[in-house]
């Protein structure tokens, strides 16, 4: 046992390969600008998810429509009341929901981060020009 000569720093070099990444891009901009770019692209990631309510309306009101019986009547509706009230708001809501989702779809590419830091470069090259 007391023959074993270890030496954990060399033998750790030896086998270790090292890779290095360090290059930098820095963006310097303002305030301003930067409120700008990321209000438009908020407004972008809304648009592509604001579907989500309509749809949801949709198919409850539905799967109401569906299950339900309307034979009472209640709150001083008919029962042909309620139901028509029911198909309305379903109807109103498919239509609501293919709207959003064809909006959403317009936007299907854009809102990337990419796109969002590429927004904030803009003119970056102008300025260092005149430097």
């Amino acid at each position: 046992m007391s023959g074993i000569n270890i030496n954990l720093d060399e033998d750790l070099t030896r086998q270790m390969t090292v890779h290095k990444n360090l290059a930098q891009e820095i963006i310097v901009t303002n305030t301003d600008k930067v409120k700008l770019i990321l209000n438009d692209h908020h407004k972008i990631v809304k648009r592509k998810i604001e579907w989500v309510n309509p749809v949801a309306i949709f198919l409850t009101v539905l799967a109401t429509i569906l299950t339900a019986k309307f034979d009472e009547t209640k709150f001083g509706l008919t029962p042909q009341t309620w139901q028509a009230i029911f198909v309305v708001t379903c109807i109103a809501s498919f239509v609501w929901s293919v709207v959003l989702i064809i909006n959403a779809l317009r936007y299907y590419n854009e809102g990337t981060i990419e796109q969002c830091i590429d927004k904030m470069k803009i003119n970056s090259n102008h300025t260092s020009e005149q430097q």
